[in-house]
């Protein structure tokens, strides 16, 4: 990700949270796929921003925060 412009990262973060978020959705539900459009709502949108927060106030590397938030659950 250091390839990336600031701003660049903070996007890219904020994008990985919303489908890391949209894909816990669907796998909570998967047949919902066949008769509705699965999308966040607004809580979900603050907490994707709470995670670009915490991502770039800690020294931890992207790739470690990425980890243990897919491992979260």
């Amino acid at each position: 990700m250091d390839f990336l412009h600031g701003d660049g990262q903070r996007i890219f973060v904020l994008m990985m949270a919303a489908y890391v978020m949209l894909l816990r959705k669907i796998e909570r539900r998967p047949t919902d796929i066949l008769s509705r459009h699965i999308r966040l709502n607004k809580l979900d949108w603050l907490r994707a921003s709470g995670w670009i927060i915490r991502s770039f106030s800690r020294p931890d590397t992207f790739s470690e925060i990425l980890n243990r938030k897919l491992s979260d659950g």
